[in-house]
């Protein structure tokens, strides 16, 4: 064996030493069994639990609402029955008019339009554009 083989070999073995010693040691291998704690409650039973008695004010706004409630009905029911007793003894509505009318009437002409105003006059021309070369030499 090389020595620079050698080298790696031990680097490794030393390794893969450390590597199993930091799992034993990670892993607790204490031999007793972890203490394991749960929080329990104790519930009663639901028929362990005394039956109340209704309030009197519930009871009370109970019977009222249903009271508004049947009144709200009958009025609904009675403005029904006065609205088809007033639709059965209204008369029957006349017919609609024609929608053409019976003498055909003659579309009126407007008076004259004055003639338009002359159109502005043209603007003048753009100037020459300077040209592409310059000469200053006077």
């Amino acid at each position: 064996m090389s020595g620079r083989l050698g080298v790696a070999t031990a680097a490794v073995a030393a390794f893969a030493a450390s590597f199993v010693v930091a799992g034993v040691a990670a892993s607790g291998n204490s031999g007793s069994a972890p203490a394991r704690s749960s929080a329990t409650v104790a519930l009663s039973p639901v028929a362990a639990l005394p039956k109340l008695a209704e309030d009197p004010a519930r009871r009370l706004a109970r019977e009222r609402r249903r009271e508004r409630l049947a009144e709200r009905r009958l009025a609904r029911r009675r403005a029904a029955q006065r609205r088809a007793t007033r639709l059965a003894a209204s008369p029957a509505p006349a017919p609609a008019a024609p929608a053409v009318p019976a003498e055909p009437t003659t579309p009126e002409i407007p008076a004259a339009v004055p003639p338009p105003a002359p159109a502005p006059p043209a603007p003048a021309p753009a100037p020459q554009p300077p040209p592409a070369t310059f000469d200053d030499s006077g």
